[in-house]
């Protein structure tokens, strides 16, 4: 595949969260390089991008923007398609999908990695970052763990980093109030299918039950499970107020990833 766009930013130089960067810049930088590249053949190619989110969401916002200035700064040769949630399957099939190089980039919660690369689990675990969000985003940005040993272990899958970003706050969503461990006493918590995340609420004790993004609002309306992990404005778009009780303040974050097979050197 053409490699449309020469690596031309430093992870350790970025001083602000590596999603705003790439959303201010990618313009600027993407044009620079289409311009070296000029007196040589440029082939159309029709990138696919996965979201695990429905449209109007965070991760959708990011995708168009993506989409947006990627096909500007290629005159249209690019085209980017961006397909919601469960379009293409479930958030951990896009993922193997980006690997075997069908589709270019899909943005996925770590929680849905866990069986591809567990390594990337420690992110799960609650309060492992600050509360302070410019802190925990410089450290998203800017972690040589991150983008180098982690990274590592994603190119080992055929997989890339490309970013690592917080939509918030996690959020425990329930119907009864949660205060201590005796309130998770025959407590059906949904989570991802991540065997960490799993076992940090068995531990906390509470019943953890893997259940697909999509039929989570399904799962607490029939009361198979008693409450769900996401952000704020997952209970937002998804109208999870419309079957729960209570927000219960926790912590996680999301990230981006295309397989090695997609365009390489991409100014993110």
């Amino acid at each position: 595949m053409p490699k449309y766009f020469p690596t031309l930013v430093n992870h350790a130089n970025w001083e602000e969260t590596r999603m705003g960067f790439t959303l201010k810049t990618l313009k600027t930088t993407a044009t620079a390089a289409l311009l070296s590249l000029a007196p040589t053949a440029v082939f159309a190619e029709d990138w696919k991008f996965s979201i695990e989110e429905i449209p109007g969401s965070i991760m959708d916002a990011y995708a168009q923007e993506f989409k947006k200035r990627i096909e500007a700064a290629t005159d249209g040769d690019v085209t980017v398609a961006v397909y919601p949630m469960g379009t293409l399957g479930t958030p951990t099939e896009t993922v193997e999908q980006a690997a075997d190089g069908i589709i270019q980039f899909t943005n996925v919660s770590i929680g849905n990695l866990g069986t591809i690369v567990p390594e990337s689990q420690v992110f799960l675990l609650p309060y492992l970052l600050p509360s302070d969000p410019a802190t925990s985003s410089k450290i998203l940005s800017s972690s040589d763990t991150i983008y180098g040993d982690l990274n590592a272990e994603f190119q080992k899958r055929g997989l890339e980093v490309l970013t690592m970003y917080s939509e918030g706050p996690q959020v425990w969503t329930t119907n009864r109030e949660i205060r201590t461990p005796e309130d998770f006493d025959n407590f059906k918590m949904r989570v991802m299918v991540s065997p960490i995340l799993q076992g940090t609420y068995k531990n906390m004790g509470a019943s953890p039950t893997p259940v697909p993004f999509g039929e989570v609002f399904g799962a607490l309306q029939l009361g198979a499970v008693d409450g769900q992990v996401n952000p704020i404005p997952s209970f937002e778009e998804i109208k999870f107020y419309e079957v729960i009780s209570h927000l219960i303040w926790a912590g996680e974050q999301e990230l981006v990833i295309t397989g090695l097979q997609a365009p390489s050197g991409l100014p993110l």
